[in-house]
This record gives C-alpha cells, structure tokens and sequence, in this order.
C-alpha cells in the first residue's frame, strides 16, 4: 500500500516539478508534503 502511494502519486508529482525546474534553471532544496481535503499538498523550496 505505501509502495503504491510512493511509486503511484509522491515520485511522480515531485520528480514532474524537479524536471521542471532542473530546464528553468531553479533550484530545489526542499520538498513539504502535507494532506489538505483528503489530497496531497506540495511545497518545493
């Protein structure tokens, strides 16, 4: 179940922003994730 939700919903939304970022030339040097209304909620730094 928590492979799942790692592999399946956080890895994929983090790594999607890191990607981004990495082309724009921004840096990344933190990552929160909290629960908001049932879903995920991501703040990169």
């Amino acid at each position: 179940m928590i492979d799942a939700i790692l592999t399946n919903t956080l890895l994929p939304r983090i790594s999607e922003e890191f990607l981004r970022r990495l082309l724009e030339g921004q840096p990344v040097t933190q990552v929160h994730v909290g629960v908001e209304a049932s879903d995920f909620r991501y703040e990169f730094d």
